[in-house]
């Protein structure tokens, strides 16, 4: 089944994609002032879910975790082991690497933050692949009430 594209979707998809950059790149100069400075810049993440949700259709149960699995999980994976990476050559760099740094730090951000040390960015990739999970499990159940309360 071959889809629509929407332009204005894809034109503010690409607006919020830049915006997602510009957020990222005023981080080190501003830092956690950064919101004070340019309170609207945070919108950029509901957009994204929005969107996802938007284009969202109930498919068979094997078929949304199986894309979600390669399309969502992979690609966190993937980044995450690079940035796990990155940061133990960071701090052995720096010589400040201890097995508490590089591993139970990152072990404890990628459970209560769904991401690891350097790459916490990619925080949405395994959320958005619950909210598509539980989202297809409702709508495919009729249990529209559910997502609302969701």
């Amino acid at each position: 089944m071959i889809r629509q594209r929407f332009p204005y979707l894809d034109l503010a998809a690409g607006i919020m994609t830049i915006w997602v950059m510009a957020f990222h790149a005023f981080y080190p100069i501003f830092g956690t002032k950064e919101l004070a400075v340019i309170p609207w810049f945070y919108y950029f993440m509901p957009w994204f879910f929005y969107k996802a949700g938007m284009m969202f259709h109930p498919k068979e149960t094997t078929i949304e975790w199986s894309n979600g699995l390669k399309k969502l999980i992979l690609t966190f994976a993937i980044w995450s082991l690079i940035g796990w990476i990155a940061h133990i050559v960071w701090h052995w760099i720096a010589g400040t690497l201890t097995p508490r740094v590089a591993f139970y730090s990152p072990l404890r951000s990628l459970v209560f933050s769904a991401s690891v040390p350097i790459n916490g960015a990619l925080w949405f990739l395994p959320i958005l692949f619950l909210v598509r999970i539980v989202g297809n499990w409702l709508l495919r159940k009729r249990i529209h009430v559910g997502i609302i309360a969701i």
